[in-house]
């Protein structure tokens, strides 16, 4: 089983701070704007992981883009856990899944339970190795210092597996 999800990375140019709510208060001498990554993944309890950056907001067209690379080369069918957001239960994620014939099973969460969903620990793992801290100067920067953090994850499958050893989310190792 895999679980997924998504989170918008916020940078502020005058903290570098990442806050996944809103920046600090901004004053006249060093506010540029807010610079975004949003990003979804999805974890298997084998220790592999998918992830896929963009630039605009998470919908349901870009979901079922992300779906479409989860799915390439797929060898078995995929069973997703999903949080509780809109998108997925929308129109264009229920036609895509409905064309692949039981390949790709959808499941949701229970709301207000990110305790249950392993993928969570990708968010807490990229906040809080690096980019947290990370004096960066640009999106850009930002960007390239997710995308970097994600795909050193990637190589790391016995992390990811201890993603499904807390308490809350054994079950998805079944």
């Amino acid at each position: 089983m895999l679980g997924a999800g998504n989170l918008i990375f916020r940078w502020c140019r005058r903290t570098t701070r990442i806050n996944e709510f809103a920046c600090p208060k901004p004053s006249r001498s060093g506010y540029f704007g807010q610079q975004w990554v949003n990003m979804i993944s999805a974890v298997s309890a084998r220790g592999g992981m998918r992830f896929m950056l963009t630039k605009g907001k998470v919908n349901g067209p870009v979901f079922v883009e992300f779906l479409k690379r989860l799915m390439h080369k797929a060898p078995r069918p995929i069973f997703l856990i999903l949080d509780g957001g809109s998108y997925p239960r929308g129109r264009p994620v229920k036609d895509y899944v409905a064309s692949l014939g039981g390949k790709l099973r959808l499941f949701f969460l229970p709301p207000y339970s990110p305790e249950l969903n392993p993928d969570e620990q990708v968010w807490n793992y990229v906040k809080h190795h690096g980019v947290a801290k990370a004096a960066l100067r640009s999106g850009k920067e930002l960007r390239k210092f997710v995308l970097a953090r994600l795909q050193s994850l990637q190589k790391m499958p016995w992390t990811i597996r201890m993603f499904f050893l807390t308490p809350d989310t054994q079950y998805a190792a079944i």
